[in-house]
């Protein structure tokens, strides 16, 4: 059964929140896209397409190329963007929605 966006979402933000804490340092010099591929490889080793979408949405997210992706699937940049631009998108326009409603909020007061 698919998954709904916001799970795919989810996912994708919280493969985002770990690499922020234990991605690249000074001693691991292991680039951003390498780390996302990486990631995106895991995931078609395990085979679970959610892992796929969420671990091509956080690379996405980290400006990682359609090219880049596409190798890691072993498919062309075009079937990458392809499977996946749909849950990207997606994704790209929850995000304006909660940063538009979020906006509207009075700011909080001590």
């Amino acid at each position: 059964m698919p998954r709904a966006p916001e799970e795919v979402l989810e996912e994708a933000e919280k493969l985002a929140d770990w690499f922020e804490q234990h991605g690249p340092s000074p001693e691991n010099q292991q680039p951003v896209s390498q780390f996302f591929i990486g990631c995106i490889v895991d995931a078609v080793r395990l085979g679970d397409a959610r892992d796929i979408a969420a671990a091509v949405l956080a690379a996405r997210n980290a400006k990682v190329s359609w090219f880049q992706i596409g190798d890691a699937l072993n498919v062309s940049a075009r079937d990458a963007e392809h499977r996946f631009g749909a849950v990207v998108e997606l994704a790209q326009a929850a995000r304006k929605k909660v940063r538009s409603a979020t906006s509207e909020l009075p700011p909080l007061g001590r």
